[in-house]
């Protein structure tokens, strides 16, 4: 992995620094902030299926875990959804494109 692309193939948990703006499968796409351990998801914009829709979608959530960040493999993350610490899981489909948006 390059630094000097925006576009990262792969990027590992150890690299918690800057932020990302990760793309899944379905067009839901996340920013992913290892500066303030947040994770923001935003739900495909053209999709209709209201259904999709997630709890929280497009508000910035504490990130309390994260699986390993690759292209072609589900992303894992765990967030602190309501606001009272209780952990919430969310799987995503898998992951299509990765851009570094800031470094620290």
């Amino acid at each position: 992995m390059t630094t000097d692309s925006p576009d990262l193939g792969v990027l590992a948990v150890t690299e918690r620094d800057g932020v990302y703006l990760v793309t899944t499968l379905t067009g839901s796409a996340y920013v992913i902030n290892f500066q303030k351990m947040t994770a923001t998801r935003n739900p495909n914009p053209y999709d209709e299926d209201q259904e999709k829709n997630l709890r929280k979608d497009g508000e910035e959530r504490p990130l309390l875990g994260i699986s390993e960040i690759a292209i072609g493999s589900d992303m894992i993350l765990i967030l602190d959804v309501r606001g009272d610490a209780v952990p919430t899981r969310r799987w995503t489909t898998p992951v299509i494109r990765i851009e570094r948006l800031t470094a620290t």
